[in-house]
């Protein structure tokens, strides 16, 4: 049991590492990807950009409900019918692929890392339902808060390009502020 703890111990201070610094596994991380490992993170990444910008083109198509709102969140826009499948189909086809990877990495912290964030988006997916309570609600947020800032840590392992990153930060920015604009919608309700 001692040797448990010590390895739960250089586990969680891994952990703290990929956290506070997570571009110093940047490297060791890239350069141990295989030609498949390469493959399946662009084929994640394509399924991850299907699985935000479909719902929203099925969405204001007309295809979830009659009364169409603008603007409206991600969130709001995959909360059922057609769009909330095409996004969850997706988005787990992309989760499927990148956790491949980054399992295949045998590095304990992004193991541990990449099932926080997959659990922290599968409970930001559950407490998105139409008509739920305030408490739900902040749990959604709340979930949905973290899921994105997970993304910062990824974008550092995976040694994305400044101008991807700067692209995420104004979307997120701007995601923020439509949050602000649509909670008069959502009070309405």
């Amino acid at each position: 049991t001692f040797h448990v703890g010590l390895r739960a111990m250089a586990s969680l201070d891994s952990l703290l590492k990929l956290l506070l610094d997570p571009g110093s596994r940047s490297a060791s991380f890239m350069m141990a990807l295989a030609a498949d490992d390469v493959q399946r993170i662009h084929y994640a990444q394509a399924c991850f950009l299907c699985s935000q910008y479909l719902p929203m083109l099925l969405y204001y198509s007309g295809t979830s409900e009659a009364t169409l709102k603008f603007p409206a969140s991600l969130s709001y826009t995959t909360s059922r019918g057609l769009p909330l499948y095409a996004c969850l189909s997706f988005w787990m086809a992309g989760w499927c692929c990148f956790v491949r990877t980054l399992w295949a990495s045998g590095d304990a912290s992004i193991q541990f890392f990449s099932g926080q964030m997959l659990a922290t988006a599968l409970v930001t997916a559950w407490f998105n339902k139409p008509g739920q309570g305030k408490i739900c609600d902040l749990i959604h947020m709340a979930s949905a808060s973290a899921y994105i800032l997970d993304h910062v840590v990824f974008m550092e392992l995976l040694a994305m390009d400044t101008a991807y990153r700067s692209l995420f930060y104004t979307a997120f920015a701007f995601t923020g502020a439509a949050l602000y604009c649509t909670r008069a919608i959502k009070l309405s309700e």
